[in-house]
Parts: C-alpha cells; structure tokens; sequence
C-alpha cells in the first residue's frame, strides 16, 4: 500500500489544472485502479504529531495513517516530505 498525498493549487487561477477530457478520462481510469482503504482518524495522535513537526492537522493525519499502516508516502510536497522524514516515514521516490 501506498500512501498519495495531494494538494489543491493555493491560488484563484485553476485554470492550469484542467485538461482535455481524454487525459481528465484516462486519469480518472488510472485513479479507479489504486486500491483504496478508507481508516479513521486517531485525531489525537494527528495533533501530537502536527505539534511534534510543526505541520497542519491534514498533513499531521496522513503522516499518522503514514505510520500506523507503514506504508511509504509519495508526495512532492517538499515541507511533508521533511515532515515524514523527521518521523522516519519512508517516501516513495519519483526522482529517475
């Protein structure tokens, strides 16, 4: 299992996200294939761990799901990257 983390652009201008409707298709096939498994939340585990690396809570929860299911986290964000490094939290490389 691995752990995806994503975010949504921070600014107004989404127009750089969407695609033509064959690639938005063949990405929501790609997406359907990715085994899922929906967990609860240990919200006070989340909070610790936001407070030990300094992060925001839904950062904090998937760094936790991260490390109660010890599966790798593949992100490009760089600041979770840090984050799950500093817990030990193997990442998932996407670098040649």
């Amino acid at each position: 299992m691995w752990l995806i983390a994503t975010k949504c652009p921070s600014n107004n201008n989404l127009s750089h996200i969407f695609t033509p409707q064959a690639d938005a298709q063949r990405g929501l096939e790609i997406l359907d294939s990715i085994p899922l498994q929906y967990v609860n939340v240990d919200m006070a585990n989340v909070l610790s761990i936001a407070a030990q690396v300094n992060a925001y809570a839904y950062d904090a929860y998937l760094l936790d799901c991260a490390l109660r299911h010890a599966a790798p986290l593949l992100t490009l964000d760089r600041t979770l990257r840090r984050a799950a490094n500093a817990l030990g939290i193997n990442l998932v490389n996407l670098e040649g």
